[in-house]
This record gives C-alpha cells, structure tokens and sequence, in this order.
C-alpha cells in the first residue's frame, strides 16, 4: 500500500539511536552471533553481514512459548505506558518512511516517554472515496490480533476528524524488497533464513485464521537486527470454517 521514500533506509551506525525497546534494545548484529559460537569463524569475509540462520538466532525468542503475547505487549506497555487516548499531539515527528494513495507513514516519537515507533496516516476522505473503510478495520482488527517477533507490531490506533493513525513498529532498515537492492544479491544462507522467517510467520497467522493476501518484498519490512517483520495487512481475510477441510 506504501511506496518508501528514497531516504528510507539507516545504516548500521544509526541504530543505536533507535533501539529502544525491550530486547530489542540489547539485539544487535555482533550479539546475534553468539548463538553460534563457531560460526562466524566458518564464514567468509564477504559473508560477515549475514545473520545466522533463523532456527539458532530464534532459539531465545521463538521456542519460548509465551513469547507471542508477552513480548508485544510488554512493548506496547513501555510505549503507551497510560491508559488515555492519543492525539497528534503527543508525537515528534521525523523524516517520512514512506508514501501512499491514501495517506503517509513518518518516524515518530512519543514527546513524554521518548519512544520510537512509525505513525501511519490515512486520510479519511481519501477512504471514503475509494471505499476502503472494510479494510482499515481489516488492519486493525488484524494487527491487534497478531503478537509475534516476525510481524510488525501495531502499538494502537486512533484517530481525528479528518485522519486514522496507526502507531506501528519501526524497522529501521526498510523493505525487504529495498534491502535486497541495496545488497544486490542474498547469500544462501541469508535467503534460507528468511524463508524460514516467512513461514514460520505465515504459519502463526494461519493459526490464528488470518490469510495475509498481499505477500510481496514491499510488505515485509527488516528490523535493526536483519530479521523480517511481516506488514500491511490491510488485504487480508480471516478464515472460516466452511472454507477449510
């Protein structure tokens, strides 16, 4: 639904300004490493940005079976961290992240708890005109439905008299499909991974009945670490019973 703007993207350097949350905050490309303590010895020099695979960086967060729930909602505790309404008010705003027919996506900042997150904005005219109302309350509904480390957490919604703002996650580094541009090509390790992040994230939404539909490089968005978080789900469907065997 959104086309990233062309100063989409932070280097590595950057990220420390932006790791701010729960453990994401001590999740760095050095630490993924000591999964495996003797892997980064077995790669080659041109390998050395490459994650580990996912089965071993995972070890500390997927196989944890309360993971799902609390680890995004022990976020959007820190992040909200009040039971009022926002308003627009309550946000410092950076450089847009990305742009589309119906509205703009900004990094942004809560002013009172310093926290970071991406504020999609949709113009509520815009929607009407084009009869998208269904699928806002689709990506709403959807979003505070999936609490996992491979989709992109929505943090809350609310909104104005002429907007919806959708408080999401911030994945510094973009689209899955500008980060492969960047890089030119996956090594075969690299791709394995994120394969394997895929699937394990369409598995979780199957379980909890919810068909993404739009699947694309664009919709999946690559957090500080290199691992994916699945995005946009303002396409998807939930699965009825009839419709399975």
């Amino acid at each position: 639904m959104f086309e990233q703007t062309s100063e989409d993207q932070q280097s590595y350097t950057d990220i420390e300004s932006v790791k701010v949350s729960f453990d994401v905050a001590q999740c760095d490309g050095d630490s993924l490493y000591t999964y495996l303590p003797n892997w980064l010895n077995s790669l080659k020099d041109d390998e050395l940005q490459s994650p580990p695979m996912s089965s071993h960086i995972f070890q500390k967060y997927i196989r944890q079976s309360h993971l799902e729930t609390s680890m995004s909602n022990s976020i959007r505790k820190m992040a909200l961290n009040e039971d009022r309404l926002f308003t627009i008010d309550d946000f410092e705003f950076g450089r847009p992240l990305g742009k589309g027919a119906f509205g703009i996506v900004y990094l942004a900042r809560l002013k009172k708890t310093k926290f970071i997150c991406a504020l999609k904005i949709l113009h509520k005219s815009k929607i009407n005109e084009y009869s998208m109302a269904e699928q806002v309350k689709i990506e709403t509904e959807s979003g505070f439905k999936l609490n996992h480390p491979l989709i992109l957490t929505m943090y809350d919604v609310f909104h104005d008299e002429k907007r919806f703002y959708f408080m999401l996650e911030y994945a510094p580094h973009g689209q899955l499909y500008r980060f492969l541009q960047k890089l030119r090509r996956f090594t075969n390790r690299l791709a394995a991974s994120y394969i394997y992040q895929i699937c394990h994230a369409l598995e979780y939404c199957h379980s909890k009945s919810i068909i993404h539909r739009d699947l694309k490089p664009e919709n999946i968005l690559v957090d500080c670490c290199g691992n994916l978080k699945l995005a946009d789900f303002g396409w998807s469907t939930k699965i009825r019973h009839a419709d399975t065997m």
